[in-house]
């Protein structure tokens, strides 16, 4: 007499979110254990034991950054953003499920200030640390306290150019009008017989 043997199948398996799996004809969509019964060819039974895990979400992987206005964001996932915003990419994983990752991109503004002024002859003019002496047109850049840029502009300005003396000579003025090197009017009154000094 010949006893033939009943198998045993062991399967374990997953699928992704809003996936199904064909068990022997029958769509599974949900975790659990599910079995099947088969016969052999010798009429025998043969069992299919079948562990099904179900991801029943599509995970998502939030991560946050900041550059300065002007520069350009780059990482493993994403490539040359340079505007503010959330972006999306979707990858897999081991298993074949998608991965969705979130980047909140922040742009810091980069500042730019610009200034005039002006000094006398022979002064000296403290721009952060450096005394200016000559007119022109010198840069500055600062940090924010996001670590981008802050760029000054001073405009200088270097006004009178001297004393010009008339001595031992009484003239009669009437009235007068002084201007600075800028042509803006800095005195103007009458007068009688003076000695005027320049």
């Amino acid at each position: 007499m010949i006893v033939n043997s009943t198998y045993i199948t062991l399967i374990s398996d997953s699928i992704c979110a809003g996936n199904s799996y064909n068990f022997c004809g029958k769509l599974l969509t949900e975790n659990g254990i599910y079995y099947d019964t088969l016969q052999t060819i010798f009429g025998c039974d043969s069992i299919m034991c079948l562990t099904l895990t179900t991801y029943l979400f599509i995970p998502i992987i939030k991560n946050t950054a900041t550059i300065c206005d002007g520069d350009t964001y780059n990482d493993y996932y994403f490539t040359n953003l340079t505007q503010a915003g959330i972006y999306y990419d979707t990858l897999s994983d081991l298993s074949g499920c998608d991965i969705i990752f979130e980047l909140n991109l922040t742009v810091n503004p980069v500042y730019f200030t610009q200034i005039s002024d002006s000094i006398c002859a022979g002064d000296s003019y403290n721009f952060f640390g450096k005394l200016l002496t000559e007119s022109g047109i010198y840069y500055d850049t600062l940090q924010t306290i996001f670590g981008c840029d802050s760029i000054i502009e001073l405009t200088l300005r270097i006004t009178g150019g001297g004393i010009i003396e008339i001595m031992d000579s009484e003239l009669q003025i009437t009235g007068y009008e002084i201007f600075d090197v800028l042509g803006r009017k800095r005195h103007c009154c009458r007068s009688h017989l003076i000695r005027y000094m320049f």
